[in-house]
């Protein structure tokens, strides 16, 4: 576990300084084209052992109630310039490359009260890239939140297996996912077994 995590941070840090000219330049832009406000928001989410931390990016959008994203902003979010600055929560080894998506901290208690087994995503570091991402384009915008846990248990149970195996971490991306069984949701489950049934229908009178 130390060791994946030294080099997580390795791995970071050589990141930021490849990607710190692009970082440099788009930090010059808001600077310049978006308007007062800050460059990088900070927004609380819980991460490894449900430990908050302070995820940073890029401001996207304007400070002045309205929510629409600035001109500079929005080409930020097209080229998906806006997550830069996580790898400065990587160096800090708040976060890692890939793991689940960090939750915002005051949805954690909620959510756990909903669903027990939620509190098994901490079990890992949430990641920049998530294994539903990696799936399929539509996860970002799914409508249901079991689908959304259920790839990050199913990361989460890789990770663990991982582990003690002592097999690097690469080879969850090399497992195939679990088949999915008709009727398809919207967004695929990689955990059949978490999605409620629906009841039988009546019998015919």
């Amino acid at each position: 576990m130390a060791l994946q995590a030294i080099y997580t941070n390795l791995i970071g840090l050589i990141l930021l300084i490849l990607l710190s000219p692009l970082i440099a330049v788009t930090t010059l832009a808001i600077a310049l084209f978006s308007g007062p406000g800050p460059i990088i928001v900070m927004d609380g989410r819980s991460g490894f052992q449900n430990i908050p931390f302070r995820r940073m990016h890029f401001r996207t959008r304007r400070t002045d109630g309205a929510r629409a994203y600035t001109r500079v902003g929005l080409l930020i979010s097209r080229l998906h310039l806006a997550g830069l600055p996580l790898l400065f929560n990587i160096v800090r080894g708040e976060m890692a490359l890939f793991g689940p998506r960090p939750v915002r901290t005051e949805f954690v208690g909620r959510l756990t009260e909903m669903m027990p087994f939620y509190s098994m995503r901490f079990g890992v570091k949430p990641g920049i890239i998530n294994w539903g991402a990696v799936q399929t384009s539509r996860y970002q915008v799914c409508a249901s939140a079991l689908t959304a846990i259920e790839y990050d248990l199913y990361y989460v149970r890789k990770a663990r297996a991982c582990r003690v195996s002592g097999a690097p971490m690469p080879v969850i991306f090399a497992v195939k996912p679990i088949p999915h069984t008709p009727p398809a949701p919207k967004c695929p489950s990689p955990i059949p077994h978490l999605v409620p049934t629906p009841p039988p229908a009546p019998a015919p009178p």
